[in-house]
């Protein structure tokens, strides 16, 4: 049996947990005790074993209005910019409630939860205690060197929407100030590419130079700072990292 530390305790961290219990680990949780809230167009692309049902719980419906060159220049000033525009076909497809499943995994590892702040010191430490971590926090939060670059995009979300339930609607059309809306599972959202009243500032990772703690498996959107992240990557990644510790 290995000791895994897993850093952070948001729906990737707790996953790659599951992941580490799965095969025979022991593992603690180094984070600030607080579930995260989830909001928005956010759900699973797969099942995870132990956690959800086979069968999904739901599907959701992709629709695109407009070009990709105009959606593309919305979200990010430029229409020639690689989007989640192709990558998801029209039509139907299945999910998984995220609230639903970070719920259960919550309920069965927050107990394992060391309270402990990870700071640069502390993560040299960790790694001297443990034989794998797994990090889910934030890249930017542990980069030791100050010359890495991490791009972000700046999107605000409105906690409303006018596109039917069970929907996520892409907007290509420039008279529309809103690129991407969903109702999932209940929860609606609009996101807009600039300031709106009422609506949530976030910040997205997109990339990053940083290759601080090469000995540390990152997973989830933030803990590798790249997009195109899914949440289920978390469980993938910790999964393949495990394999190799034991080989």
């Amino acid at each position: 049996m290995s000791h895994v530390a897993v850093l952070g305790c948001g729906p990737a961290g707790m996953m790659a947990a599951h992941a580490a219990v799965r095969q025979g680990h022991d593992i603690t949780i180094i984070s600030k005790a607080a579930k995260s809230r989830l909001g928005g167009a956010q759900y699973l692309h797969a099942a995870i074993p132990g956690v959800t049902s086979n069968r999904p719980d739901g599907s959701v419906r992709f629709l695109k209005r407009g070009t990709p060159e105009v959606y593309a220049e919305k979200v990010y000033q430029n229409k020639k910019a690689e989007t989640s525009w192709h990558r998801f076909e029209d039509g139907w497809h299945p999910i998984w409630n995220l609230q639903a499943a970070y719920d259960r995994l919550w309920v069965e590892y927050h107990l394992e939860i060391r309270e402990k702040e990870v700071d640069i010191p502390t993560l040299y430490q960790i790694q001297l205690d443990y034989d794998l971590v797994i990090s889910s926090i934030p890249l930017v939060a542990i980069c030791d060197d100050p010359a890495h670059e991490f791009t972000r995009q700046d999107v605000w979300i409105y906690p409303d929407a006018t596109c039917e339930d069970d929907t996520i609607m892409y907007s290509g059309i420039r008279r529309e100030p809103w690129y991407r809306q969903s109702v999932i599972f209940g929860t609606s959202s609009t996101e807009y590419p600039s300031e709106k009243e009422g609506a949530i500032k976030v910040q997205k990772p997109l990339d990053t130079t940083c290759d601080c703690w090469p000995e540390v498996t990152k997973v989830g959107r933030y803990g590798t700072w790249q997009k195109k992240v899914l949440v289920n990557d978390a469980f993938e990644g910790a999964n393949v990292a495990l394999h190799q510790l034991q080989q």
